[in-house]
């Protein structure tokens, strides 16, 4: 109905706002108790809440005092959490790349760092990507930390361990190439995460394509999320001037994704990203 889909669309726009660190325009008065049940469902509900902090700082009665106290201490305990988390991940890194095993994380903190607040972007799990060969290496490491490791599936790109604090940590050992339609040939580069850590990640041109190829398998088998759509967007107008363009656009054209492509770039317009 119409009011859903304001609830819907005022969501999105205050997700943006708070990732962009932009102060939300107020031309309607929000329904925030159904803007944050949808931002938790859609995995989006700390950094919403920067979007509705940046409204109460300019006007402290958008809503009653205690609750705003509330929700700024679960955000609070949310962020350290996920700080927590991200810490024993760069622990358990560096122990991979100490037995010789080079680690390039995918998606995750490679994405954050385009948000205004990196740590209020919290997902459910961690991606890292291996050499093939290291993986019997790799499991055997991770078991010894405490993860339980499921089983291999058959041509799965992934497998999948879980760590009673960490969570989900998803060991991938390949890359989606879509029938090679799509190759990966840059070298890694160094990212300092927030707390001082330094990782490695894909290339500029290669992080773009692979997003915008983990955008599309779940847009194509199950859907997807707004974190998932901003992850392109934010990702496209930090690094515009260094994607290497007619790579990807002939990556794209070969995918069959160009038109798809073009109704990003117009979310992204329409959500006030200036793409």
């Amino acid at each position: 109905n119409q009011k859903m889909n304001q609830n819907f669309l005022d969501t999105i726009y205050l997700f943006a706002c708070g990732a962009t660190g932009t102060v939300p325009e107020t031309t309607h008065e929000f329904d925030f108790q159904t803007i944050l049940k949808i931002a938790w469902a859609q995995g989006i509900w700390e950094t919403v809440f920067l979007g509705i902090k940046s409204l109460h700082e300019k006007d402290p009665n958008i809503m009653p005092q205690e609750l705003y106290a509330q929700l700024h201490n679960k955000f609070i305990v949310r962020c350290g959490t996920q700080y927590r988390r991200c810490a024993l991940m760069h622990e358990i890194l560096k122990k991979l790349n100490e037995s010789g095993i080079e680690t390039c994380i995918l998606k995750g903190e490679s994405v954050s760092r385009f948000y205004h607040t990196p740590i209020a972007r919290i997902s459910s799990d961690f991606d890292i990507l291996i050499d093939p060969k290291k993986t019997d290496l790799c499991l055997r490491i991770l078991q010894d930390c405490g993860f339980n490791i499921g089983d291999k599936v058959y041509e799965s790109h992934q497998i999948e361990c879980v760590h009673p604090i960490i969570g989900l940590v998803e060991i991938h050992i390949m890359m989606y190439g879509h029938r090679n339609e799509v190759t990966y040939n840059e070298p890694y580069i160094n990212i300092v995460a927030e707390d001082g850590t330094t990782y490695q990640t894909l290339g500029i041109t290669d992080n773009f394509l692979f997003l915008l190829l983990h955008f599309m398998k779940h847009f194509l088998s199950e859907g997807v999320g707004i974190r998932q759509l901003l992850d392109v967007l934010l990702y496209v107008k930090n690094n515009h001037a260094l994607i290497d363009w007619e790579r990807a656009n002939k990556a794209i054209s070969n995918l069959g994704f160009t038109k798809m492509f073009e109704c990003l770039i117009s979310i992204g317009i329409l959500c006030s990203l200036q793409i």
